[in-house]
Order: C-alpha cells, then structure tokens, then sequence
C-alpha cells in the first residue's frame, strides 16, 4: 500500500471515529447540568446538593456517552491500533476534554458560590473584562479538542457558553429576567442535543452494525510520516 493510501484511509478512520454525534450530546450535558444549576441557585438547596447534582448530570452523561460508544459506534467502524502519532493525540485528546469538564464545573460553581455569599465573581474587573478571561479559558481546551478530532463544530459549543457567560457576566440579565441563566444554558443544549442526537441516528443508518471478524495479532495502522 502506497504512503498517500495509507495515510488516507488512516484520516478517514480518524475522523468516522468522532462523527456519531456523541461528542456533539456530551457538550449537551454539559450545558443542561450548568443549566439545572441555575435553577436550583433559586432555590434553597445547599451548595453542596446543587453541586452534586450538577456533578452527576455531567459526570454520569460522559459514563453513559462512552458506554454507547463502545457498544454501538466501535462495532460499526471496526477497531484500529493506530500509530504512535495517533495514540498520543488520543491521550492529549483525555487530558483536555477533562480540563474542559473541570473548566466548566468550576466556572458555574464558583459564580454560584459568589452570587449567594454577596461576592459576584470577578467583582473588581470590568464585566466585559472578566466576560473575555471566561471566553479565553473555554475556548483554548474546546480548540485543541476541535483540532485533534479535526472536528471544527466545537466551536460553537464554545460560542454558546461564551454567549450565556456575556448575558450573565455583561449584560447581568439574572438579575433583570429570573432565570435567564437557565434559558441561556437551556437553549444552548438543545442546540447541542439535537444536533448530536440528528448525527447519531443517521451515524447509525449510514453504517450497518459489522460483523465480528477475528483480527490478526501485531498489524497495526501506522500513521504515514510527513513527506
């Protein structure tokens, strides 16, 4: 097999690989847990329940994302042991989409946390100062995760989170329209919801579940090198 062969049909697998649509629902849970907190900080749970719960939607989607992963998606793509190259970009790939889910959890806790006790975050920036160091620390994970999966959509994801923390940050709509937050976050996982689930059903008519064939031990797909 010719280099240029190789290498294409290592892309092609690379990128079948990320176009379920369950990356596109994961981001969905993220916003719909920030969302559900928004909720309940109208509410007089304590923070540690709301935190929990917000925990366990984000946490408990990503366990039911890679369960779905496993037993739909992968036996209809076949399995590949990429090269060197390839698995490394994986690795990276974990360490940031977890950044990303810290980002966001902290976020959402912290200006939890400061709106009850009196302290809005960020209280002595600019709201649109604060508004753009938020955007900067969402966007740089959810790029490097967009450029590793060569899965340019993220960044609408990251778009909409930066949009709900401008009408929370700048224009303080909490605290003119009640519940503002949610509807922000809300409509920002239906967006993502849909698209994932619309990608997953077609993902899943597209291509037929493969029968299991037995695979020969030590072949491995190499990622070609750059010429």
């Amino acid at each position: 097999m010719s280099t240029l062969n190789l290498r294409t049909l290592e892309r092609k697998n690379w990128r079948l690989a990320s176009q379920d649509g369950l990356l596109d629902v994961l981001f969905g849970m993220i916003f719909l847990a920030a969302a559900v907190v928004a909720v309940l900080d109208q509410t007089d749970l304590a923070d540690a329940v709301r935190i929990a719960v917000m925990l366990c939607i984000q946490f408990g989607g990503a366990g039911v994302i890679l369960w779905i992963r496993m037993r739909f998606t992968r036996p209809r793509i076949g399995r590949v042991r990429y090269g060197a190259s390839r698995v490394s970009r994986v690795r990276t790939l974990h360490i940031v989409l977890a950044l990303c889910v810290v980002v966001t959890v902290v976020l959402v806790v912290l200006t939890s946390l400061s709106n009850r006790i009196g302290a809005p975050l960020f209280e002595d920036v600019t709201g649109v100062g604060a508004w753009l160091v938020i955007t900067a620390v969402v966007f740089v994970p959810i790029a490097a995760i967009a450029y590793v999966l060569e899965y340019p959509r993220l960044l609408l994801y990251a778009a909409l989170l930066s949009a709900a923390e401008y009408l929370h940050i700048v224009l303080k709509l909490p605290s003119i329209v009640p519940y503002s937050s949610a509807y922000a976050y809300g409509g920002a996982s239906l967006v993502a919801l849909t698209i994932g689930v619309v990608t997953y059903v077609r993902f899943v008519r597209r291509y037929p579940r493969q029968p299991a064939v037995p695979t020969e031990p030590g072949i491995v797909m190499e990622e070609a090198p750059d010429e």
